[in-house]
């Protein structure tokens, strides 16, 4: 279905400049006036009558194609005529009212023929009569649609940083495609002005302060403080209005590093602060005062810089005020006045899910009037996203409902939304359609920079055709026409043409390679087949394609025109490379083992120093930035290093104090952790019985509860001896008090009193997981550990798992007498809201308290240990070596892991790896894919000493187990089709990739493939599958896509997978399927392949592309392949062209036997030769020709070998062959008599 434009035109019209009718009063004022006396006053809004239709006005500039800035002056002209026509009159009565003390005061405005007055209700009574008053209501103060914060799902929810440059962006903005227009087309609101209706915004934090308006033009017109609190400049009392204006236009720059968290970053703002300030006047509206200020807030109608471009509002009321009426008209007017004066305005829907929207985003004026905004979770990044559980939902019941009653109109990422919030800082916990508009509202912001003369009907209808589609297809109640898709709606009211092409390096296609347009601030990344694309504005332009490791290379002179596309394709060289290496020193003045060094901003793993703090690089030539961090040091860094060749550089590491123990507090605790230089090491014992532990649960499964459990030993803390303990759910352990405080502060801590505090947050036992605790006598230690508890609300999914080892006071004392105690954590979720530490109530010691450190505290993560107390310094040593290849070159990315530990390393480009442990003996074991695994046994590691391990591995042989290009009448293989259906698969000679034939499904000629088809090409079974196996094909297709959803197909092919003769099952290669099937075939009958749902390869490929099977996880089973392709009873094209199947895996790993030995003497030495295929071979050598051949007389690559003629006379030898890991089969023996 294709979607349409709903703009329509509707003639101007004047209504008759009088008013026939009586006055109609609300049925809120209507229930008010029954409880109060006649000479009580009430705030009321007195509407008149208007000559000119704002409505008909507006649309008729849409028609026209009217400028903004004619728009803003002549709707503005006509709602001051309005007002002028009867409001003096009124106005004059209301003077004398108020000298007769009926009327307190009163406020007129021109944005609506109203005015706002606080007058007795006999007064209001006899307006019911006048001929000269239309309608009459009581006064309304909007409250905040408050955000759903939800503190323990992690503060910093931004992207990794974006691949083009330093700059790190937010989910969000990535989902709805703003990310993408403000780097592909060069649009981040520049030259465009945004405003919110809100708490505020705090105008000095850096994401904001360097573009409000009022920076450079006059407050009066940038800043409204509605609320009265005497802030001359933006404050924000709340919060709420900074984080929803970051989402719009946040973007704080520091050195090299951009955190953009606004969809327009580059924007302008202005604001209000009228929403749940607690303030007001009864015969005043801060509402309707700011959209009387939004639509001229210079008062100059000649003038449009100080318009707003769109206007955000959260805002709205519920069935919680007084006099709530659901589908309360009262605000309507005003609004859409100011829209039609310029502004788009956005709203958000509400947080009462089912129960309906808030007033006013529950009207539907028009298709375009009130724009309000559901919230979707578009935490994971792709698509289909699902709508949050609070975003309220439509239809709305209001009358009438224009074009229909559906609502929302669009939906937006509104799911733990990271923003900026009043202090310089960034929140990532708020949740709710509130941050759901402003995303909106900032693609508004970047259509307004492509379409500067855009209206509100223009920009929403493009917004709702470009959506993408989710929930029932087509608009619905829940999504609304879907999610706003920010490059295409901008696409829309843009006039582009586009550059693109493909880059290669003479052979092959590079992706991530940049294409940069400096001069139109655009830039994008080939994808995995070289393509890339710019959208811009007609010129001409110079390119410059970079890629790390390639020649950057600047084409110019490129001509755009609008509607087309310029291609230009691209070929770059490689670099030169060169060595970079250097010894790391640490802050000790020792060899720094272990530091971790890398090279900033670059796509260049890490290495890591070897024994003698060696590191190296193999790079391209040019210049770096080098940072060394580690070694309990602190992180050094050498910019503008220049990469020749070869070329040296030595880094020394300074001291960190985040390395060093605390200082003793006053009761003489003093904090050490692990990568401190006296610190402990971390020796995990499970305790809880829930993974294996021989602890005793507690019986704490309520949320804030705690128990005490019995000490089996004294424990003293702070001088005071305790012999039981309060185990709290919050993760801590009270001694002598019983707190099940959540609310964590600093320590020392009036609240919980004396504590050891491992992690104090709120967190939430009944979601799962166990506290439990057990005395280890061995350690003389008793243990409580938190295992899986989630933080507080529940669903958090944030589990954290945590010990504290409380020590025997007779056999375990620190310095200061009192125990020894060790907090230690196995895994880590959120550690930027809780605390740390160990006090009583007046004395205490803070690890960190809601993510702040101690000066001398590195921070929690996954095997943290921290001590109090004076724990004795590790013995450690170290254990480093290279790993080569058969050929003695190094081998990178081998995996070396410590039998029964921890410990782990993987090897570097010069295939270092390094593993620090305390003395004894280990067995260590080597694996890559691809090569023999190694173990080496009986490693021993002693005390600040070096043991050399170095270890060669041998490349697996690679075993091919199909090999098909459909050349030879493909044997083995079939093809058929589900009763009922059509089986088009044949083997074609219109289009191959080597040689003349591959398998089509389609027609046997030229023509299409037929209806209703499911079509199966069946492989032979393929038994004993080689380890590590894939499969490879080549395929192209021309199959019927929608035209109207992008992600969708009527037609496609898709692979299935039998195992040991099972049932068929989709199986997904690389790259992925790219279309989902969107109907059933053939005219409602039910489809033998996948349902709507299913995905599937469809559209227009015709070039030859590769895909990939995993195949690995059935090593040694049969298996079977069958390509599946499907087709409805509509359109048909060309079909699916399947060719050049290959599988292949690692074969037996066991090197072939030598053969032809032979012995010859010369003078007093042997000499052997033999036939061998290598790598090794060993010379072995026995007594009797049975063997055993257990003594080994030489090693040898090579296929000779000389030995001492022996002195014991007979001997048998033979030779087998080893790669270093299996020993083949021996040659036949061969003797020697010397005798």
């Amino acid at each position: 279905m294709k979607r349409w434009s709903r703009i329509v035109f509707i003639g101007l019209c004047l209504l008759a400049a009088s008013w026939a009718g009586a006055a109609e009063f609300s049925s809120a004022l209507e229930e008010k006036l029954t409880t109060v006396k006649p000479d009580d006053f009430i705030s009321s809004i007195v509407i008149l009558p208007s000559a000119v239709d704002i409505r008909a006005l507006d649309n008729a500039l849409h028609a026209r194609k009217a400028t903004v800035a004619e728009r803003n002056a002549e709707v503005i002209s006509a709602l001051k005529y309005n007002a002028a026509q009867n409001q003096p009159a009124f106005l004059s009565e209301l003077d004398v009212m108020t000298r007769d003390g009926v009327v307190k005061g009163y406020t007129p405005y021109w944005i609506d023929n109203l005015v706002v007055i606080y007058a007795q209700a006999q007064y209001l009574e006899s307006l019911r009569i006048r001929g000269d008053i239309e309608f009459v209501t009581t006064n309304f103060s909007p409250e905040l649609i408050e955000p759903l914060r939800i503190p323990e799902k992690g503060a910093d929810m931004r992207a990794p940083h974006n691949p083009l440059d330093t700059e790190t962006t937010t989910p969000g903005q990535n989902a709805i495609g703003a990310t993408r227009v403000n780097r592909e087309l060069g649009i981040t609101g520049q030259g465009v002005l945004v405003a919110n209706c809100d708490t505020g915004v705090d105008g000095t934090h850096p994401a904001l302060s360097a573009r409000w308006r009022g920076n450079f033009a006059p407050v009066s017109e940038c800043w409204r403080d509605a609320a009265g609190l005497g802030h001359a400049t933006p404050q924000d009392g709340n919060g709420h209005g900074t984080h929803v204006m970051g989402t719009m236009a946040g973007r704080a720059i520091s050195g090299v590093d951009t955190n953009t968290v606004g969809s327009a970053p580059n924007a302008r703002w202005i604001a209000t602060n009228t929403i749940n300030q607690g303030t007001g006047s009864n015969f005043d509206n801060d509402v309707i005062a700011d959209y009387q200020w939004f639509a001229n807030p210079d008062g100059n109608i000649n003038t449009t810089a100080d318009l707003p471009d769109v206007i955000q509002n959260s805002w709205g009321v519920h069935s919680g005020f007084a006099g709530y009426s659901q589908c309360d008209t009262r605000w309507n007017s005003f609004i859409l006045n100011c829209e039609a004066a310029g502004p788009v305005v956005t709203w958000s829907a509400g947080n009462e899910a089912s129960s309906g929207l808030r007033t006013p985003a529950i009207h539907s004026m028009s298709a375009y009037q009130i724009f309000s905004v559901g919230a979707v979770d578009a935490q994971d990044g792709a698509a289909p996203y699902p709508i949050a559980s609070f975003s309220s939902l439509g239809p709305t019941p209001c009358t009438p409902a224009s074009p229909d009653n559906i609502k929302p109109e669009i939906s937006a990422p509104g799911v733990n939304i990271y923003s900026s919030v009043p202090g310089g800082g960034y929140s990532g916990t708020y949740s709710g359609t509130s941050m759901a508009g402003p995303h909106v509202a900032g693609v508004v912001a970047l259509m307004r920079e492509a379409c500067p003369d855009c209206d509100h009907i223009t920009i929403k209808d493009a917004i709702m055709t470009t959506a993408l589609d989710q929930g029932t297809v087509g608009q619905d109640n829940t999504y609304g026409h879907g999610v706003i898709q920010a490059y295409e709606a901008v696409l829309a009211v843009s006039n582009l043409g586009r550059i693109g092409g493909v880059v290669t390096d003479g052979a092959s296609p590079l992706s991530g390679v940049k294409a940069y347009i400096a001069s139109a601030g655009a830039q994008t990344l080939t994808d995995v087949s070289g393509q890339y694309y710019i959208a811009l504005s007609e010129g001409t332009y110079s390119v410059e394609y970079s890629k790390f490791g390639y020649v950057t290379q600047t084409i110019g002179g490129l001509t755009v025109v609008i509607d087309d596309t310029t291609v230009q394709n691209v070929t770059l060289s490689l670099a030169a490379t060169g060595i970079l290496s250097g010894v790391v020193t640490d802050c000790f003045g020792a060899p720094a083992v272990g530091a971790t060094v890398e090279l900033l901003n670059v796509p260049v793993a890490p290495t890591t120093t070897n024994g003698s703090g060696f590191y190296s690089f193999t790079i391209p030539q040019g210049t770096y930035d080098v940072q060394a961090s580690g070694a309990g040091c602190g992180e050094a860094t050498v910019a503008g290093v220049v990469v020749t060749a070869n070329t040296t550089q030595n880094i020394t590491l300074p001291s960190d104090p985040a390395y060093d123990c605390s200082a003793p507090d006053a009761g003489g605790y003093s904090a050490c952790e692990n990568g401190d230089a006296t610190g402990p090491v971390f020796n995990w014992f499970e305790v809880a019985p829930s993974a294996g532990g021989p602890g005793t649960a507690t019986t704490i499964t309520l949320d804030d509860a705690g128990q005490s459990v019995a000490l089996p030993f004294t424990y003293r803390h702070y001088g005071v001896d305790y012999n039981s303990v309060w185990i709290c759910s919050n993760g801590y352990v009270n001694l002598g008090g019983t707190s099940t405080a959540y609310d964590n502060e600093a320590l020392p801590s009036a609240t919980i009193g004396a504590a050891v505090v491992a992690f104090w947050d709120d967190l939430y036992p009944p979601d799962g997981g166990q506290i439990a605790y057990y005395h280890n006598a061995a350690e003389n230690a008793f243990i409580i550990e938190w295992y899986q508890i989630s933080h507080f609300p529940s669903g958090s999914n944030s589990p954290e798992t945590f010990q504290i080892w409380l020590y025997n006071a007779a056999t375990n004392p620190g310095p200061n007498g009192d125990s020894q105690v060790r907090i230690q954590y196995q895994t880590t979720s959120n550690i930027t809201s809780n605390s740390v530490g160990i006090g009583s109530a007046a004395v205490g010691s803070t690890y960190a308290f809601n993510g702040t450190l101690d000066v001398t505290s590195q921070g929690l993560e996954n095997s943290r240990v921290i001590t109090y107390g004076g724990f004795t310094v590790p013995e450690l040593g170290t254990i480093s070596g290279t790993v080569t290849d058969g050929s003695n070159l190094p081998l990178a990315g081998v995996s070396v892991t410590v039998q029964g530990y921890p410990q782990n390393d993987i090897t570097d480009a010069n295939g270092l790896y390094s593993l620090t442990l305390t003395p004894g003996s280990y067995d260590l074991d080597y694996a890559k894919l691809g090569y023999g695994p190694q173990t080496r046994t009986g490693v021993v590691v002693v005390d600040q000493q070096i043991t050399d391990e170095d270890v060669q591995m041998f490349a697996l042989p690679v075993v091919t187990f199909v090999d098909e290009d459909f050349e030879t009448g493909a044997p083995g293989w079939t093809h058929d089709a589900a009763a009922g259906w059509v089986d088009n698969w044949h083997v074609s000679t219109e289009r191959a990739l080597s040689g003349t034939q591959s398998y089509k499904c389609g027609d046997v000629a030229t023509g299409n493939y037929a209806n209703l088809c499911d079509a199966r090409l069946t492989s032979p079974v393929w038994s004993n599958l080689p380890a590590s196996a894939s499969l490879s094909f080549a395929a192209q297709i021309e199959s019927e896509i929608s035209g109207v959803y992008a992600d969708s197909a009527y037609d496609g092919g898709w692979v299935e997978i039998s195992v040991n003769g099972g049932a068929w099952t989709n199986i997904v290669p690389t790259p992925a399927y790219d279309k989902t099937f969107r109907y059933r075939a053939g005219g409602g009958n039910p489809y033998s392949g996948p349902v709507p749902g299913g995905r599937c390869y469809a559209g227009t490929i015709t070039t030859w592309t590769n895909y990939t099977l995993d195949l690995a996880a059935y090593e040694a089973q049969s298996v079977q392949l069958r390509f599946r392709f499907g087709s409805d009873a509509g359109t048909n094209r060309e079909g699916w062209y399947v060719d050049d199947i290959i599988g292949t895996g690692y074969g037996d790993a066991v090197p072939d036997a030598p053969a032809n030995l032979t012995i010859a003497v010369s003078g007093t030495d042997l000499v052997f030769r033999w036939d061998g295929t290598g790598p090794l071979y060993h010379l072995m050598s026995a007594a009797t020709s049975d063997g055993p051949y257990e003594t080994i007389a030489g090693t040898t690559a090579a296929t000779t070998l000389t030995i001492p003629v022996p002195a014991d006379g007979t001997r048998y030898y033979v030779v087998v062959a080893t790669n270093g890991f299996a020993v083949s089969a021996p040659s036949m023996p061969r003797s020697l008599n010397l005798r």
